[in-house]
């Protein structure tokens, strides 16, 4: 509050407001009156007529700087994860062995036939391993019916059920085995207990498709 404000600070509190800050200038200005004081009080920042819109100015760039640095956030973790996954998988498979991490939901392998990649997939707190059949639609659709045909036998081998997704309507279909222990926004010391779950299974699912996998470059 003040009889006036400079150039200074209007220009100080617009930019400061700009950047989520909440403050209002307000005029004071006493003037007498006979035996009266009159006091004349009018808001100069934010004009009341603009007020509420500069509000819904500065919430929207308060959700997007967020979101700005949730992503950054999320970039970096997964990155991070990928980085110890594939230094752990070494020691257990070479599927990934000229994979690098990325900043990704996930990181693909080849399987030897074209447009079929071994996959993992990371979300927050869950994973998934995954064979992904992402050719032509006939082809995919061709591929998923042979392997759909063994899938007692996959699944035996795999020792546990798979979700087998054969993409009604999209080019791409697949088959994926759950990994429920954790994800890239668990506490950062469990990630070695995500990571060995996440390469056994992967060991296993390759394990399971991979005779079969030959079979498709006759179809």
């Amino acid at each position: 509050m003040s009889p006036d404000f400079s150039k200074e600070i209007t220009t100080a509190v617009i930019w400061l407001n700009e950047r989520g800050m909440d403050i209002r200038c307000v005029r004071v200005r006493p003037y007498k009156y006979a035996d009266r004081v009159l006091v004349d009080i009018q808001q100069v920042l934010p004009l009341p007529e603009a007020q509420e819109y500069q509000v819904r100015i500065r919430e929207k760039a308060q959700k997007e700087r967020e979101d700005r640095e949730d992503k950054e956030s999320r970039q970096y973790l997964r990155k991070e994860f990928w980085r110890q996954l594939l230094e752990r998988s070494l020691g257990e498979s070479r599927l990934f062995a000229n994979v690098s991490p990325s900043e990704d939901g996930w990181l693909a392998a080849g399987s030897g036939v074209s447009g079929v990649h071994y996959t993992y997939r990371i979300r927050k707190y869950d994973a998934s391993v995954e064979l992904v059949l992402e050719g032509s639609e006939d082809r995919n659709k061709a591929y998923f019916d042979h392997l759909n045909s063994q899938r007692k036998a996959i699944e035996q081998a795999f020792g546990a059920a798979l979700t087998w997704d054969r993409g009604a309507g999209k080019v791409k279909a697949s088959i994926s085995g759950a990994v429920e222990i954790g994800g890239y926004r668990s506490a950062q010391d469990t990630w070695p207990q995500v990571h060995d779950a996440m390469i056994q299974a992967m060991v296993r699912l390759e394990a399971a498709l991979k005779v079969y996998i030959v079979r498709l470059r006759s179809l």
